[in-house]
């Protein structure tokens, strides 16, 4: 006879032998949400943390994936790796600040988008280099086309400020 054919058991000690089903998706789902937010996160922040051999390098790997049905496999790939390899709650917490840290005066935001914007006008390579740390998921490639309508255009014209504007708009929208 097993647990469930015995009437004189409560129904909640059958709840104590295994998580729901419910609670099984939830973490998986929670887990997904860790892969995504690291391969989204900075590479200072990705070093700091006490990574695996093989969940460092998928996040490596993951980078350089721009496709959303490629990035979302990967995402999904490294999850796998998440819970099969590392310590997901011990990442949690290191991921986020330390209770008793004093956090610097926040930028505005537009004014960081500012100097990218100059520092990409002045220095390409440079630009891109910090462009790739700070923003992981931006298409580039709209970027360079940003920057050559930019470019191609005189300071005082319409086309000017409004490549300029696009850009700008294009950092805010992938900052984090």
């Amino acid at each position: 006879m097993s647990k469930t054919d015995d009437p004189d058991l409560p129904l909640n000690s059958l709840d104590d032998e295994a998580p729901s089903k419910s609670q099984l998706k939830r973490d998986a789902r929670a887990v997904l949400e860790l892969a995504g937010r690291l391969l989204d996160a900075r590479q200072s922040q990705i070093a700091r943390l006490d990574l695996p051999e093989p969940v460092a390098a998928a996040i490596t790997e993951g980078r350089a994936i721009n496709r959303f049905g490629a990035r979302k496999r990967h995402t999904q790939y490294l999850a796998k790796l998440l819970r099969k390899e590392a310590d997901v709650d011990a990442i949690r917490c290191q991921l986020k600040e330390p209770p008793g840290r004093v956090q610097a005066e926040p930028e505005i935001p537009n004014e960081r988008h500012e100097q990218m914007v100059s520092l990409l006008c002045n220095d390409q390579q440079a630009g891109f280099k910090r462009l790739r740390e700070e923003y992981p998921t931006l298409a580039l490639q709209r970027v360079s086309r940003l920057l050559r309508q930019l470019n191609q255009q005189q300071p005082t014209t319409n086309g000017h400020a409004k490549a300029h504007a696009d850009l700008l708009a294009l950092l805010e929208a992938h900052s984090k």
